[in-house]
């Protein structure tokens, strides 16, 4: 009865006394073995051993934002770190998997990659219940990831290594005003397909997620990065991308630039 079925737990043990001890702000992290109990068992007769790689953040003092999107930075560095590209599909009802039982299914996301469509993990913020149990602060959340999928997300990806420009990049924050049913992940997901056409080397980040209480409309801002290996970009290479970005959004999702 002693086996982890997963790692996140561990981590969470760990929260409340560091805070004691007087770390305000920090990120917990274990790479390890656990054993699934739903994939059955071995020809030992025993659980089923994966590697799992857990991650949870959290700050003793309220913060702007959500902590979810603070767990997503961290994966959003590792995705570059590994020339992958995550997508974070919102989950409509809780799955039951003993690796998303720690988390609020509402504010969390399943991670998979782009390319290779291997299913990565889970990030999100924790449930009410979990935050009470382990004597979390109000802002904390985490991830937990299969280093496998991983791996063999980046064997199928085609890594081409490319130097840094020796020209600067082009930065452009664009705020869409879109109803309440749209989420980030269609936005980006949409802008992402408009920047793999273009010749330029491209990142997306979030920037805000704001909605007014009470309103159906919410804004959600992002910001497009541009860089030529040619050139210096002027305003007009630069509009020509954002200004197709603009339109795909729009179309799609009945957005409206704010």
């Amino acid at each position: 009865q002693y086996y982890r079925q997963t790692l996140t737990p561990s981590l969470l043990n760990l929260v409340h006394s560091n805070i004691k001890n007087g770390f305000d702000s920090f990120v917990l992290y274990e790479l390890n073995k656990a054993h699934s109990k739903r994939t059955g068992v071995n020809d030992e007769n025993v659980p089923n051993e994966y590697d799992y790689l857990a991650l949870t953040i959290a700050n003793k003092k309220p913060q702007p934002g959500a902590p979810y999107y603070t767990a997503k930075k961290y994966l959003d560095y590792l995705a570059e770190s590994l020339q992958l590209q995550f997508v974070y599909t919102p989950i409509k009802e809780d799955p039951g998997y003993a690796e998303s039982a720690p988390f609020e299914y509402r504010r969390s996301s399943m991670v998979s990659d782009l390319v290779s469509g291997e299913y990565i993990g889970i990030v999100g913020e924790y449930k009410k219940s979990v935050a009470k149990a382990f004597k979390l602060p109000e802002y904390a959340a985490g991830s937990e990831l299969d280093p496998r999928a991983l791996l063999r997300a980046q064997e199928k990806n085609i890594l081409n290594y490319q130097p840094l420009s020796r020209y600067p990049g082009s930065e452009r924050d664009i705020c869409f005003q879109v109803e309440e049913s749209v989420n980030y992940g269609q936005i980006i997901t949409i802008a992402k397909q408009v920047l793999e056409e273009s010749e330029l080397e491209t990142s997306i980040a979030p920037l805000d997620i704001y909605q007014p209480k009470n309103e159906t409309l919410k804004n959600i801002t992002i910001r497009i990065r541009l860089v030529s290996h040619q050139k210096t970009l002027n305003s007009d290479d630069v509009n020509l991308v954002i200004n197709d970005v603009i339109a795909k959004v729009v179309s799609a999702t009945n957005a409206r630039v704010v």
